[in-house]
């Protein structure tokens, strides 16, 4: 047996070996990455994709399958361009794009979009991305915020101010309908009851149409003056975060429906704000 001191020279002649011996570098995610990719699981990986049913569809089913699901969430495209070359190539292909630029432009004819393609290099891809297009997959909201004066009852002297906030929703669907609601609720409470038979108070049905150069027309009937029609012209402008994502005020007025020759006019105040879309992924633009 060894004895107490001779035990503790060996610890210390270890300590000493420790501290000469070089630091070891910490392994570098590119190096865990390399480590990964030659082990055995990746192999199995590589051939589950190889053999992935999908991939062993003919073209026309695959792109009609993809077709489809970025119909329903335009976001996962770039999640399916990132899987694999071979869908890579055909998330960029023309039949996908102009599949999607006739589904989200179902005003206008087959015709008339495809005399405008002249316009984008004849490329569907760059159609889809500049052409002005209603957005159906979530509300272009508008919140409108002013300062109103009070009365006191009490005091002459002290002025009340109040600060007033509502919203103004709109949702568009396919066949040129729309529901438009002004209420004081936040997004929150309105989003995911906002649709066709919901029990929100205000909500009301109108028609739209294309004018030109991005703008709209917008008419609705507000069953509280049921002898008026209301009518507004937008336009759909683009922003840094994204397009198509705002609605901008051009014109606002109504007219007795008698008389659709006398309008009258709103003026454009603190009462008529852009609106700002918010996609919603309970929506979907069918």
């Amino acid at each position: 047996m060894k004895s107490t001191d001779e035990e503790d020279e060996e610890e210390e002649d270890e300590e000493e070996d420790e501290k000469d011996a070089p630091e070891r570098e910490p392994i570098s995610s590119v190096e865990l990455l390399e480590n990964d990719l030659d082990s055995p699981e990746e192999s199995a990986v590589v051939e589950e994709v190889e053999d992935s049913i999908l991939l062993q569809q003919p073209n026309e089913i695959l792109t009609a399958v993809i077709k489809w699901a970025v119909f329903f969430d335009i976001n996962s495209l770039v999640e399916l361009a990132l899987t694999c070359k071979t869908l890579y190539g055909f998330v960029f292909d023309q039949p996908i794009w102009t599949f999607l630029s006739s589904k989200a432009n179902d005003s206008q004819s087959a015709s008339f979009l495809k005399n405008q393609l002249k316009f984008y290099n004849n490329d569907w891809y760059n159609f889809w991305l500049d052409y002005p297009r209603i957005r159906k997959d979530g509300l272009y909201i508008s919140r409108i915020q002013y300062i109103r004066t009070g009365l006191s009852e009490v005091m002459t002297y002290v002025q009340p101010t109040h600060v007033v906030v509502y919203y103004r929703y709109i949702r568009f669907y396919p066949g040129q309908t729309f529901l438009i609601c002004k209420t004081t609720d936040e997004p929150s409470k309105v989003v995911h009851r906002f649709d066709y038979g919901s029990k929100l108070k205000g909500v009301i049905e109108g028609r739209w149409v294309w004018l030109q150069n991005g703008v709209l027309r917008l008419e609705w009937k507000d069953p509280k003056q049921p002898q008026y029609m209301f009518r507004a012209l937008m336009r759909l402008a683009f922003t840094v975060r994204g397009r198509n994502d705002r609605l901008q005020w051009v014109e606002y007025s109504s007219y007795h429906i008698n008389n659709p020759e006398t309008i009258s006019s709103f003026p454009k105040d603190v009462h008529l704000k852009t609106f700002r879309f918010s996609r919603v992924r309970s929506y979907t633009p069918q």
